[in-house]
C-alpha cells in the first residue's frame, strides 16, 4: 500500500495556489515535486514567491524545499495547525532562494509518519517577473 496523495491547483494570471493532501500508510514521501512550474501558465520559472502557507498536519512533520541543483529548505511544518503569512515580510512573498539550477519547482519530504499520519497544505504563491 502506498500513501494516498492528492493536489489541487488554481492556477490565475498571477497568483498560483496549491491544495495538497495525504494520509500515510507509514512509508512517507521524500522531495516529491509538488509546485511544478511548467505547468503554469504563464510560467512563472525560479521567480514564484511563497505568500501563504495554510495548513492541518497531524502525527508527523513535512518540510518543503525549493527544487535546485541543491534543494534549498524553505519550512519544516510541525504538526498542528496554524496560517503563515509571508506577504510583508518579504515584500510580496517568500523569494526562491535555491541558488544554482534553481527551477522555481517545490519538492516535499515527510518526517516521522506514521500509517495514519496525515496532512492538508494550502500553498498560496505570486507569479513573479
Amino acid at each position: 500500500m502506498a500513501d494516498v496523495v492528492s493536489t489541487q491547483i488554481y492556477d490565475g494570471a498571477r497568483n498560483c495556489q496549491f491544495k495538497l493532501t495525504n494520509v500515510s500508510d507509514g512509508t512517507g514521501e521524500v522531495l516529491v515535486p509538488k509546485v511544478i512550474v511548467a505547468n503554469l501558465t504563464p510560467n512563472p520559472g525560479a521567480h514564484l514567491k511563497l505568500r501563504r502557507v495554510r495548513y492541518n498536519i497531524q502525527a508527523m512533520s513535512v518540510q518543503l524545499f525549493w527544487d535546485a541543483t541543491v534543494d534549498a529548505p524553505i519550512l519544516i511544518l510541525a504538526p498542528g495547525s496554524d496560517l503563515l503569512d509571508f506577504h510583508k515580510e518579504f515584500a510580496g512573498g517568500w523569494p526562491n532562494n535555491g541558488g544554482a539550477g534553481a527551477t522555481g519547482n517545490v519538492n516535499l519530504t515527510t518526517i516521522g509518519q506514521v500509517a495514519g499520519s496525515s496532512y492538508t497544505i494550502d500553498l498560496e504563491f505570486i507569479k513573479g517577473i
